[in-house]
């Protein structure tokens, strides 16, 4: 790392109280000279000047090992609390916003009743959904000819089918998700206080903005069910039951699409269930990064050989499970958007196209929220051959030069989501181009729709 992109950090971290650019160089060149310590000499009316764990490797180890930069002191610097550097509030967004999916399994260690009580919510979740679902897909068929309430009700379908999909992949892959989820809270508990500083950089990061998209999804759910205060219809959708729905029975079916509403808001918050375990699969060899850095010694290089081959697997399993859940996501949000866009565009009241317009709007975020960690996972998981790269492997022996270019080599290919002859590699490029496809989709459906208006 140069000397201007420490120094960004520090700034970035201590502000108006970051070293001077001149005395960074300083350290750099003492570094190489042998010193060990990032001490100075006391200087009459001068105050002592720090690095900070967000250096290169190197100098993260020779800081850490400064008695003036105690674990208070990391703390203090990432505001995190002393007694538990690891965010308690780490999987508090994921927990709660898929809550109504079941998406999150107990823990190995739950009891029997704790088991129990976890099926039957699913259960009952699940029969919801599909008690919805019936009726709106009966609604698609009666209005097939009226391409207003038709675009309505197949966009508001693709939120129950993905709710119905999604909760039978978890179902089916309960003990994965079970395993993976238990190895990354067991990682963070374990964990000594200066990993947790890493892990807590990733949290603050982008805890805020799955946060807000989390509270964004359930507000649009919200909107959709005060629909039928503003709007000139008796449900939030355009469901078709086979039997009357005069009160009491009015009520119930309200309420029932109510809740499902909710549930298809959980079953678009999964993403940030998934992202979790993407982000931190990110960390996890990020922080490896950092340690292939400081090697110096072959049996240093074999245990970090051995870790990557652990992160490897370990995410070789995350992207595995997860793959299902993101092709779903791709196939219904890319409806969503189509038949969504469809009431912008129809003769409709304000108020409606405004509504579908926050609802395409969201639809186009879900797999943003799923594409941004897995384009992260895939640039840090090339990062681990800069590394290795970066480490002293020229003083080492034969071998270890070896097992270095091995490592270069390992590391070229990037740790991506894919499915065979469908899905080439999630990314943010991925998801750019899909934008795009479903527009040109929407433009073909919009022409469609004109020509059978006129006809």
């Amino acid at each position: 790392m140069a000397a201007v992109d420490i120094k960004a950090e520090l700034d970035e971290v201590h502000g108006d109280s970051a070293p001077a650019l001149k005395t960074v160089y300083f350290w750099i060149n003492e570094f190489k000279r042998g010193r060990t310590s990032t001490k100075d000499e006391t200087r009459s009316g001068h105050s002592v000047e720090i690095t900070t764990p967000e250096m290169t490797e190197k100098i993260h180890r020779i800081v850490m090992e400064d008695s003036r930069l105690k674990v208070r002191d990391i703390a203090k610097i990432e505001d995190i609390s002393i007694d538990k550097v690891h965010d308690k509030g780490i999987n508090e967004i994921p927990i709660l916003s898929v809550a109504l999916l079941c998406a999150w399994p107990p823990s190995p260690n739950a009891t029997k009743f704790e088991i129990i009580v976890f099926k039957i919510r699913w259960f009952t979740c699940y029969l919801s959904s599909i008690l919805l679902l019936l009726p709106l897909l009966n609604s698609i068929y009666e209005y097939r000819d009226d391409p207003e309430i038709l675009g309505k009700s197949v966009c508001l379908s693709c939120g129950c089918i993905q709710v119905t999909i999604k909760m039978m992949i978890c179902a089916t892959r309960y003990t994965q998700f079970q395993i993976l989820y238990h190895e990354m809270e067991t990682f963070c508990k374990q964990a000594d206080e200066k990993t947790n500083v890493m892990l807590q950089r990733y949290v603050d990061k982008y805890k805020s903005i799955y946060g807000i998209y989390s509270l964004w999804c359930y507000l649009t759910a919200i909107g959709i069910i005060c629909g039928p205060l503003f709007l000139p219809q008796e449900f939030p959708t355009y469901a078709k039951y086979p039997f009357s729905v005069e009160h009491p029975i009015k009520s119930i079916i309200y309420l029932h699409q109510s809740l499902v509403g909710l549930q298809a808001s959980s079953g678009i918050c999964i993403e940030c269930s998934i992202a979790v375990l993407l982000f931190y699969s990110a960390a996890r060899l990020d922080l490896l990064a950092q340690k292939m850095r400081n090697i110096k010694k072959e049996n240093e290089l074999n245990a970090c050989i051995k870790l990557h081959d652990e992160i490897l697997k370990y995410t070789c399993k995350v992207t595995n499970t997860v793959a299902p859940l993101v092709f779903t996501t791709i196939f219904t949000t890319a409806m969503a958007i189509i038949f969504g866009s469809l009431n912008m565009v129809t003769e409709q009241p304000i108020t409606i196209k405004i509504l579908y317009t926050i609802v395409a709007f969201s639809a186009s975020l879900e797999l943003f929220m799923c594409a941004l960690p897995a384009d992260n996972l895939m640039h840090t998981s090339t990062n681990i051959c800069m590394g290795a790269y970066d480490s002293q492997w020229f003083q080492g022996n034969i071998s270890m030069q070896k097992k270095i270019i091995q490592i270069i080599f390992r590391s070229q290919e990037p740790i991506v989501i894919r499915i065979n002859a469908i899905l080439p590699a999630l990314s943010l490029r991925y998801y750019a181009g899909f934008l795009y496809t479903s527009c040109s989709y929407f433009t073909a459906v919009r022409m469609m729709v004109n020509e059978n208006i006129k006809n």
